[in-house]
């Protein structure tokens, strides 16, 4: 098979700063901007899942975060919710 064509059936990995990246956004943004709410992207042939947090002012940030199962743990762990 193609290099190309593995590539798209490889589940990809995410980067542990990325979930650092998200807790520090969310622990700035969360008490003095309304909120934080995380939405899940699912993965496309084109992209990984991601999650997207949003602040209370319509600030966001998008992240890689592996499966929509991770999300889930994440949006737990920081006590946000997930949609």
């Amino acid at each position: 098979m193609h290099t190309c064509a593995m590539a798209l059936f490889r589940r990809p990995k995410v980067a542990r700063d990325d979930l650092v990246v998200l807790r520090e956004w969310v622990a700035s943004r969360g008490a003095i901007k309304g909120g934080v709410e995380a939405y899940v992207e699912p993965q496309t042939s084109f992209s990984p899942t991601t999650i997207v947090l949003v602040a209370g002012d319509g600030e966001f940030i998008r992240r890689s975060v592996g499966s929509p199962n991770a999300a889930g743990k994440f949006a737990r762990d920081v006590g946000i919710p997930i949609y």
